[in-house]
């Protein structure tokens, strides 16, 4: 207990799910990079008791090291019929539900954490659990970066690293499966699979005009990532206003406490080498209830077109983007609420910006959270682990996550 009479917790009870092993793959497996990211928070935070949950399908055949207070669930799909359709989110989902029902009442913490994502800094989850202990908040986390769809959101934590208050929050009854999935049934589940794969193919022929195409309205847009920025724009015109987001892992998790408990989403760090200046003097664009701080030009044409934000003034690229948007969506963006600017800080805030902006130069596709201004989580993502193709640019990067 600290001298506020609040009890410190000490028993965290983390759980993460490791994925197939990818053949032919030249970046390191889910089982590697769980076992980094443990080593980190073991080390980092050396008076948290952690139990660690692990599950896996027993066909993608890792072999996990001996370890105490380590709790392993190798999963035959035969006994869970979730599993025998192998659709990721379902998967992941299916599995957390699994492991979570195994937490005991003795834990004060549960951290949901993906292999990929790895917490960073001396005691920093242990002072953040006591953050979240002092003022009543029932969890915390990352939210989505500025890497993953609009269709998504930064108004809650998903689980990429997810924390949750066990005295605050009924942990046995979350349910991590996509939402669309819980109600249907074999049938149904096994058509949508094949309907996925189709959709998967189509867009894999459609790869190379989008990339041809997002080049050119990159240059003529100035946006930082064309063919990102194609996806964006190609998903918000075939998406409905309000975007369903039923087949996310941690949409029902979102549903369920998005407005019946305290929560807390860390801060996604901008790189704004890809975003320009802030233009904090003279913005361009606004939005009802947002930081004029990220109002400048950079930010509107990468990301605040597609968010909600209206455009007030600006140059002849920021009215072309509007235009372009406007006419190939048919309609305008507005504000789902999604996005807030407190889910957001400026690389250059941050007390560790030094590292921060290190990493960002060789990985510009990373997403990186903080909070009390300094960096708390660090996503891989598949795009930056498609480029640690050597074990020396492998060892680099944990040299770099190891030193923040």
């Amino acid at each position: 207990m600290n001298n506020l009479g609040v009890t410190i917790p000490k028993k965290l009870a983390a759980i993460s799910v490791l994925g197939p092993i990818r053949d032919g793959s030249l970046f390191p497996d889910d089982l590697e990079l769980h076992l980094f990211g443990r080593g980190l928070i073991e080390k980092n935070n050396p008076d948290l008791e952690i139990t660690w949950f692990v599950s896996w399908k027993s066909e993608w055949g890792h072999s996990y090291p001996s370890a105490s207070r380590t709790k392993l669930f190798i999963l035959n799909p035969d006994g869970s019929p979730e599993l025998k359709y192998s659709h990721p989110s379902l998967d992941h989902g299916a599995m957390l539900n699994l492991m979570m029902k195994d937490v005991d009442g003795s834990f004060d913490f549960v951290l949901v954490m993906d292999p990929d994502c790895f917490l960073v800094g001396n005691n920093r989850l242990q002072e953040h659990m006591n953050h979240m202990g002092s003022n009543g908040i029932a969890i915390s986390g990352t939210s989505y970066g500025m890497q993953a769809p609009k269709s998504f959101f930064r108004d809650f934590p998903t689980v990429f690293a997810l924390l949750i208050d066990c005295a605050l929050v009924d942990i046995r009854a979350l349910d991590f499966r996509p939402s669309k999935w819980s109600s249907e049934s074999d049938v149904e589940i096994r058509d949508r699979g094949i309907r996925a794969s189709i959709i998967s193919l189509k867009n894999q022929t459609r790869r190379v005009p989008r990339f041809v195409i997002g080049r050119i309205l990159g240059g003529l847009l100035g946006v930082h990532d064309p063919v990102r920025w194609w996806g964006f724009l190609s998903e918000f015109r075939h998406g409905s206003p309000e975007t369903d987001l039923a087949g996310d892992t941690a949409f029902g998790v979102r549903e369920s406490l998005m407005h019946s408990v305290r929560h807390q989403q860390l801060e996604v760090v901008l790189n704004e080498k890809l975003l320009g200046t802030r233009n904090e003097s003279s913005p361009v664009a606004f939005r009802p209830e947002s930081s004029i701080e990220f109002s400048g030009s950079g930010y509107f044409r990468n990301h605040g077109v597609f968010e909600g934000w209206q455009l007030e003034r600006g140059g002849v690229r920021d009215r072309l983007t509007w235009s372009a948007v406007k006419f190939f969506a048919r309609r305008e963006p507005r504000d789902s609420g999604r996005y807030p600017t407190s889910s957001m800080v400026f690389s250059s805030s941050l007390k560790d910006s030094k590292l921060v902006n290190e990493l960002f130069s060789f990985y510009p596709a990373l997403d990186l959270w903080a909070f009390d201004q300094k960096t708390f989580a660090i996503h891989l993502g598949l795009p930056t682990k498609s480029r640690i193709t050597r074990e020396s640019t492998w060892v680099a990067v944990k040299e770099i996550i190891s030193s923040f």
